[in-house]
């Protein structure tokens, strides 16, 4: 990965309950785990509970192409 690439905003999915975290929309790829003292981003290297993150919402779900994984059940405020 270039520096280019790494500067650029990102998203990954984070589970909420366990942490594990996905690059790619897919729950059958490889996924991670942070260092729970020191959580850093696998993209970027920055901390994982930073300034600069948040929760993601259906339009971030969306272009990171994980909406496939939404329950339309659930409440998740609209970006």
């Amino acid at each position: 990965m270039d520096s280019d690439t790494a500067a650029s905003p990102h998203g990954l999915v984070v589970c909420d309950e366990c942490d594990a975290i996905w690059l790619e929309p897919d729950l059958n790829t490889a996924h991670q785990y942070p260092d729970v003292e020191n959580a850093k981003c696998p993209v970027c290297n920055g901390g994982l509970w930073g300034s600069n993150s948040r929760w993601a919402n259906r339009d971030d779900l969306a272009l990171l192409q994980w909406d496939m994984a939404i329950n339309p059940e659930l409440d998740i405020t609209e970006g």
